[in-house]
């Protein structure tokens, strides 16, 4: 028992020292960042520097963690509470894989050659996604750290409650991320309870495994429940119908040119300019562009649109499949062009080495470990096949998707592996060695990669910090600012120059967007009657206010837009930013004498 102890505690440590180490690796990169303006969006509406004061409903999240956030943020105003809610989810979530894993086996020399590959594949893939932290991915860590959880360790009431609560903690943070992460789930879930219910002799094994199940699943209708409750407001169901139809509108079918499709226009009541605003993103200028009307859009965007053959679509899905599943070239930049190397090495090794394990295993007739585990690593590639054929049809295939689907994947692999690990030393430490050394070649390139990422972003945030410390220090004023000028910010997520905390903790800043995923929101409406605005047609018309926009754009469109609601309008240049930015105000034109 004393044994036991000992290596239990060895392992701890060993684990909490590798998370460190991560933590010290990444931080010596520079910044964490940020990774879209999705989290940037969200911090600021739960912190309170969107609208004045905390809000719990900040849309992409599910209301209760919203909630606790923005509670937290009650607490500690001036603290970067959501910033440290997602690092901690993914270091913990790292801490728990490697924990996990590793106290697993019982061999030292085993454990520390594990640990380290382990520690190898996480420097070498995703070290950038620690970097530039993105709540999707994260919500993948916790799925990762869950099916760890499951096929680990013990099947004691403690492991159950424990993996159900990060489940339901990341389905909190990105509902849909997770739901596509529950497969994978079901199937380490499946293993857990087939190597139970085989090998040992205790009674009500089913019972105990469904209950867990219908836990969980309860759990995550009660989330369901209690967002629809909290979003049951007539102002917010009409928003959240109007979120869907703008997604279905941009991420999924084009615009449709007025030119061509003018007679559906004309049906709808939308003129040319109005639709000049969609094709800008600045839609939220539009008080009279409802959820209904982007539907019928939507809907005829659909319509027109010409879908590709289910089989072509099937063949060129099944293609890429293939060829990213062996494309082992090295990263370029951080996203595009996409490559999946060294996670797709990674993975083709593990379950090389489970099917060899499980084999060896199986010979030894010890128990049924072997061959459970060999039927469900096959079950696994099956899943995990149809889950990227599903990705790649919908042709929305981000890394923060796409690389959390191979870490939870790896994850499984991992815990498969420790599973089946044969008695004789040669026999593992050989794979294990191999799998050390190739993950090794691509650690340079993934550090290379997050300095030229780090580089680019402080480059292009310059401009930024100028534009929006000029803005905070103009506090008697208010500015709008157009989508495609906003598009290339990238938030540090701990800032440290007065300009950008000033940017950070400003409460509420004294700007807004004319567009964008929280365009229209109830919390819109709420900061700008704050203002005294009733919307931002007519607010753009007084005169503390200004409209903000690149350099190089024209703002002819914004002209013709006052222009078709019957209101003559010029546009004066106030001032330039940083030579990218120019600030202007929208004028009514004098009556000529």
């Amino acid at each position: 028992m004393k044994q036991t102890k000992r290596q239990i505690s060895i392992s701890f440590f060993m684990s909490a020292f590798l998370v460190i180490m991560l933590v010290l690796i990444s931080n010596k990169c520079g910044d964490y960042y940020f990774d879209l303006n999705d989290d940037v969006l969200m911090k600021n509406i739960i912190s309170g520097n969107y609208t004045g004061s905390p809000a719990s409903h900040n849309i992409q999240m599910l209301y209760p963690i919203s909630l606790v956030i923005s509670l937290f943020y009650r607490l500690f105003q001036g603290t970067c509470v959501y910033s440290i809610f997602l690092c901690l989810c993914q270091f913990v979530s790292l801490f728990i894989i490697i924990y996990r894993s590793i106290t697993e086996i019982k061999t030292s020399k085993k454990k520390y050659l594990l640990a380290a590959i382990i520690f190898v594949f996480f420097l070498s893939s995703i070290l950038g996604h620690l970097i530039f932290v993105q709540y999707t991915f994260t919500t993948a860590m916790l799925a990762g750290a869950c099916a760890t959880v499951i096929l680990t360790g013990k099947t004691s009431k403690k492991d159950m409650f424990f993996a159900c609560i990060l489940v339901f903690l990341g389905f909190l943070i990105r509902s849909e991320m997770m739901l596509l992460m529950l497969p994978f789930l079901g199937i380490a879930w499946l293993t857990r309870f087939l190597s139970v219910f085989i090998n040992a002799k205790e009674k009500n094994v089913l019972k105990k495994y469904l209950v867990w199940a219908m836990v969980l699943f309860a759990g995550l209708f009660v989330c369901i429940m209690l967002d629809k409750a909290a979003y049951s407001s007539p102002s917010w169901k009409e928003f959240r119908s109007f979120f869907d139809a703008r997604t279905k509108l941009y991420d999924y079918y084009q615009i449709p040119e007025y030119e061509e499709n003018k007679e559906f226009y004309s049906s709808i009541d939308m003129s040319k300019e109005q639709v000049e605003l969609l094709f800008n993103y600045n839609f939220a200028i539009d008080d009279e562009l409802n959820s209904q009307k982007l539907w019928e859009i939507a809907d005829y965007a659909k319509s027109i649109h010409e879908e590709t053959p289910f089989k072509t679509r099937i063949v060129q899905a099944l293609k890429k499949y293939i060829w990213r599943q062996h494309n082992f070239s090295k990263q370029k930049s951080f996203e595009y062009p996409q490559t999946d190397a060294p996670w797709n090495i990674f993975t083709i090794l593990l379950y090389l080495i489970v099917f060899l394990f499980s084999f060896i295993k199986e010979r030894q007739k010890t128990h049924k470990n072997g061959i459970v585990t060999a039927l469900m690593a096959m079950l696994l590639l099956i899943i995990r096949t149809m889950l990227w054929m599903y990705i790649l049809l919908g042709e929305r295939d981000p890394i923060r998707v796409t690389h959390g689907m191979l870490f939870v994947e790896d994850c499984i692999l991992l815990a498969f592996m420790n599973r089946v690990i044969p008695e004789n030393k040669l026999l593992c430490i050989i794979p294990f060695l191999a799998c050390l050394a190739i993950l090794a070649v691509y650690v340079p390139n993934q550090i290379d990669i997050c300095r030229k990422e780090m580089d680019y972003r402080k480059e292009m945030n310059a401009p930024y910090n100028e534009l929006y410390s000029q803005i905070c220090d103009d506090s008697s004023n208010y500015y709008f600012v157009d989508v495609y000028a906003s598009v290339g910010y990238s938030e540090k997520m701990y800032p440290d120059d007065i300009k950008e905390r000033k940017h950070a903790f400003a409460t509420p800043v004294n700007y807004d967007f004319c567009g964008g995923w929280a365009a229209k929101s109830p919390l819109q409406k709420e900061k700008l009657k704050k203002q005294g605005f009733e919307n931002i047609k007519d607010a753009l018309l007084q005169k503390n206010v200004y409209f903000v926009t690149k350099n190089d754009s024209s703002t002819k469109w914004l002209v013709a837009y006052y222009n078709s609601e019957g209101v003559d309008v010029d546009i004066r240049e106030i001032r330039t930013v940083s030579d990218r930015f120019k600030i202007v105000k929208v004028e009514l034109c004098k009556t000529k004498k």
